[in-house]
């Protein structure tokens, strides 16, 4: 799903750009709660026949798993389970900032205090930089 970015100007620029992020996250895990799989007839036809992981196109080694989308719960083939559990949906929303160690940080840092209730990890370079 594509959604449109926002634009937003006004004294209060970054608290509404923290405020978009926090948006974000409630978006992002919203659609990343696992519908159960839809396993028909045919994908168990497919899913006994197969020969081949369908993520990593190796043979198949004996631990297969039915891997299924998690957003659609559609069926997607055989899998070896070290394949399925590392195309999982990440549980973290990185979120990167180019040229953050300087003025701009000031600001983002100055009202991202505003967010107390938030975990927020950051690399500081010392007081007053931020990696």
């Amino acid at each position: 799903m594509i959604r449109l970015p926002t634009i937003y100007q006004g004294e209060d620029a970054v608290i509404e750009f923290l405020k978009c992020l926090i948006n974000e996250e409630w978006f992002l895990r919203k659609i990343r709660d696992v519908k159960p799989m839809v396993f028909t007839e045919e994908d168990r036809k497919k899913f006994r026949a197969a020969v081949n992981c369908w993520v990593c196109e190796k043979p198949l080694k004996g631990d297969n798993v039915r891997d299924h989308d998690h957003l659609t719960g559609v069926y997607r083939g055989a899998a070896q389970n070290s394949c399925n559990l590392n195309f999982q949906i990440a549980r973290h929303i990185p979120i990167l900032m180019h040229n953050l160690k300087n003025y701009d940080s000031h600001l983002i840092m100055h009202d991202i205090a505003k967010f107390k209730e938030r975990r927020i990890n950051c690399i500081p370079q010392n007081t007053e930089k931020f990696i």
